[in-house]
């Protein structure tokens, strides 16, 4: 058993730079109190295959188009007749364009894929909560961003940055579930059918003041932390990004967020 335990963490190291690997390094973080053999024998599979595939992080030069793309998904699955399991996954671009203005291209900031914290008992649920912590996870970099252009925020400051939306870069959260899309864009105040999601969801629309700016449903095809929460998927669009290229290749829908000046 401890032989299994520093190998899962030497391999989970290996995040820093490996982010396509995330999901199933969590799934087997999950046994670690009681491994199985089966889980030795994936464990290892892992191995041989991040030794074969020697990937890694390209940040191309490209001008910056001072917009940051934030993309959230989740999965969920019913484990039990009473607890479901959810995970939440997010990646974080820079986006811009190669030095001839014409492809465009991206730099990977962040991704992460986590196991939810709170009870889910449906893929809405999710959904919710898994769009929460990208936003929570997004603010901290906008303001890093800013601060690097600007110099150090003050609190004073940084609390009217926040309330009046004065950021340098523009930020969009892209999901693929379209009933929180419609959900998010609707102006009035109906009770979803779980109504602990009230405030995660207000929450959303509150924090849309600071960022995102914009919200986008995207295909589930084009979701890059589709990745990040499931294993059976194959890993391209990660891997495209991992490498500085962005594409959308289907439909998108867009909503933009506007608020009265503070």
């Amino acid at each position: 058993m401890r032989l299994y335990w520093s190998l899962l963490g030497a391999v989970a190291y290996t995040l820093l730079t490996q982010h396509w690997i995330a999901v199933y390094v969590i799934a087997l973080q999950r046994v670690t109190h009681k491994p199985q053999n089966q889980h030795v024998r994936k464990l290892n599979s892992l191995l041989k295959v991040l030794q074969k595939q020697k990937l890694k992080i390209v940040y191309p030069n490209m001008s910056c188009s001072r917009h940051i793309m934030t993309f959230s998904d989740a999965s969920f699955c019913k484990e039990t007749e009473s607890k479901g399991y959810g995970m939440r996954g997010t990646v974080i671009l820079r986006l811009g364009c190669n030095t001839n203005g014409v492809e465009e291209c991206c730099h990977l900031l962040d991704a992460t894929s986590q196991s939810l914290k709170l009870v889910t008992r449906s893929t809405f649920s999710s959904e919710t909560l898994a769009a929460v912590g990208s936003v929570d996870q997004l603010i901290p970099i906008m303001i890093a961003l800013d601060e690097i252009q600007k110099g150090p925020y003050s609190p004073d400051l940084l609390r009217q940055a926040r309330e009046c939306s004065d950021f340098l870069f523009d930020s969009t959260l892209s999901i693929d579930a379209m009933n929180l899309f419609h959900h998010m864009i609707d102006t009035s105040r109906k009770l979803p059918s779980e109504k602990s999601l009230f405030p995660h969801l207000w929450w959303l629309r509150d924090a849309t003041r600071c960022a995102p700016k914009h919200l986008r449903w995207c295909d589930t095809r084009d979701m890059i932390a589709d990745a990040m929460t499931k294993g059976s998927i194959l890993r391209n669009a990660i891997l495209d990004v991992m490498r500085g290229f962005y594409r959308i290749h289907h439909e998108t829908k867009e909503h933009s967020f506007t608020h009265p000046a503070a």
